[in-house]
């Protein structure tokens, strides 16, 4: 299972710690947030019931992967 989620200004706590504990514990193994403010996509990987930062891409840069389907993301392409 994969969630991805937008941060948003007013909630960015609660998408940063609360909502993130809840999937973990919901065993989703991918958990990808998109910020618009930097523009930024932060992949994370569940390992032993805790999120590991997996990747970081920011701005024009690429984040490609297989896992856990094949896709490439360009954060400032995702929000035009």
């Amino acid at each position: 299972m994969i969630v991805v989620e937008v941060l948003s200004p007013t909630g960015k706590d609660r998408d940063l710690f609360e909502k993130r504990r809840i999937y973990g514990q919901a065993g989703a193994l991918w958990y990808w947030l998109v910020d618009p403010a930097d523009p930024s996509l932060t992949v994370s990987r569940l390992v032993g019931g805790r999120y590991e930062e997996a990747a970081r891409v920011v701005g024009d840069s690429r984040y490609t992967t297989e896992d856990p389907f094949p896709v490439t993301v360009v954060p400032n392409q995702l929000l035009g």
